[in-house]
């Protein structure tokens, strides 16, 4: 019997664990973003900022606005070109950021749509 509570109390402490560790993990993406992103794009994700009203970006949560992952995590690992240019009109993060960092901000971006 005390095997069978050992277990159960170590099982329940570790579920615990998972638990803050992935609550953790998603306030750290949260401000990972506003560091990195909630300038332009804005905490909330609809460009209502200073710099995203002069730069003419558009909101995340409009309904015409399609997310696609893969196509998302390259433009912010590579950055966006500007049409006709070899210019870049966003920088990319793949050298400030890891691979995983990158797409943990895309999943939250894709969150916010919800």
């Amino acid at each position: 019997m005390k095997t069978l509570t050992k277990v159960l109390v170590g099982g329940a402490a570790f579920g615990l664990l998972l638990s803050v560790t992935a609550i953790a993990q998603a306030d750290g993406t949260a401000a990972l973003y506003e560091k990195k992103c909630g300038i332009c794009h804005g905490v909330d994700g609809k460009a209502e900022t200073k710099v995203g009203l002069k730069k003419g970006i558009k909101s995340f949560l409009d309904a015409d606005y399609t997310i696609d992952r893969d196509r998302m995590i390259k433009a912010v690992t590579d950055g966006i070109p500007e049409e006709g240019s070899d210019k870049l009109k966003k920088k990319g993060f793949a050298e400030k950021l890891s691979a995983e960092e990158i797409a943990a901000l895309v999943d939250h971006v894709i969150g916010l749509k919800k």
